[in-house]
């Protein structure tokens, strides 16, 4: 099998490149199963290429709608946390006033 990303040549069964580390992508031999399928560029096994795109596809969509839903609440609770410690700080209280001997806040 011949790797993607440098050229270098492979024995099937590899999973990994033996010159840069990458995930091999083309038909082989499961090592575990024994099955003949897809090896995907994320490592994974398929039962077909096809099978393969679409879990990409999936892959995508779900990143970019994580992307666009989480990323603002993220910032958001980034934002209130920074405000929270920078006021106990302005205020001079120390971390151990806040949390008590059984970790509880």
């Amino acid at each position: 099998m011949v790797c993607k990303v440098c050229g270098a040549e492979n024995p099937d069964v590899k999973r990994c490149c033996s010159e840069c580390g990458s995930f091999l992508e083309g038909y082989t031999v499961n090592n575990v199963t024994g099955e003949y399928g897809y090896r995907g560029a994320d490592g994974n096994f398929y039962k077909s290429q096809e099978l393969y795109e679409q879990a990409k596809q999936i892959r995508s969509i779900l990143q970019q709608a994580m992307k666009e839903k989480l990323d603002p609440i993220i910032h958001q609770m980034t934002s209130i946390l920074g405000a929270a410690f920078q006021a106990g700080f302005d205020s001079g209280l120390e971390c151990s006033k806040l949390i008590n001997k059984e970790g509880e806040v």
